[in-house]
């Protein structure tokens, strides 16, 4: 595997105390550098994909095939899947957001969550109930401590209160690393 953290090796200590404080301001943000220097990260996004909207609770697992905008360093990205394989134990910041087409005539509720799992197991969710005849939107933005190897996926799910019917859906994901270890 690639490394992806830079390594620090302390500079030579100043002979006079006039260059200390701008030695020891130089070292400090060496060592944050390399403490965060990952670029480790993730974007996708889906626009525009046609979904079943059913009447009963059904889920369903978003970036299945998509391709990422983004997939930094050595491509923890699962395209078949859409999962993201962490290459790194570290703290991330995971955001993501759909937003579903309304596609009824009003007076009908219908209900959308966006489910974020790691390990298969459910970290976070956010949702949306409303009237059919406006689009509902779920947005999320967690910081969590994932372990190398840890697989990270969003669905999503979906159900209206009468009758089932087709829309689409617009979703994107990113992971950030915002420290390792």
């Amino acid at each position: 595997m690639k490394e992806i953290a830079e390594h620090y090796a302390p500079g030579n200590i100043p002979d006079t105390t006039e260059g200390l404080i701008q030695f020891l301001y130089d070292e400090l943000w060496r060592i944050s550098t390399a403490i965060n220097a990952t670029p480790v990260g993730l974007a996708v996004v889906v626009i525009g994909v046609p979904l079943l909207v059913p009447s009963t609770l059904t889920e369903y697992r978003l970036f299945e095939g998509a391709d990422p905008q983004y997939d930094l360093p050595g491509g923890g990205w699962q395209q078949t899947v859409g999962e993201w394989v962490c290459p790194a134990t570290g703290l991330y910041q995971l955001n993501g957001s759909i937003a579903v087409a309304p596609f009824g005539a009003g007076n009908k509720d219908y209900s959308i969550a966006l489910l974020l799992y790691q390990n298969d197991v459910k970290l976070y969710q956010r949702g949306s109930t409303g009237d059919d005849s406006f689009p509902h939107y779920a947005n999320m933005a967690v910081s969590a401590r994932i372990l190398r190897g840890d697989v990270i996926r969003m669905t999503m799910t979906i159900v209206h209160d009468q009758f089932a019917g087709q829309t689409t859906y617009e979703a994107d994901m990113s992971i950030t690393s915002t420290s390792v270890g």
